[in-house]
């Protein structure tokens, strides 16, 4: 799912294998990723 939703996050230390195509924040909060998406060109 979070292939077709265009953007997608992992926040953890361990990425799985089969995320790889996500952005991997490993200390990330959720403002963070909030900012990052609005920041982000549609």
């Amino acid at each position: 799912m979070l292939k077709f939703a265009g953007r997608g996050y992992f926040v953890g230390t361990d990425l799985p294998q089969d995320l790889q195509h996500v952005h991997h924040w490993p200390d990330a909060d959720i403002s963070a990723i909030v900012e990052d998406i609005l920041q982000s060109p549609a």
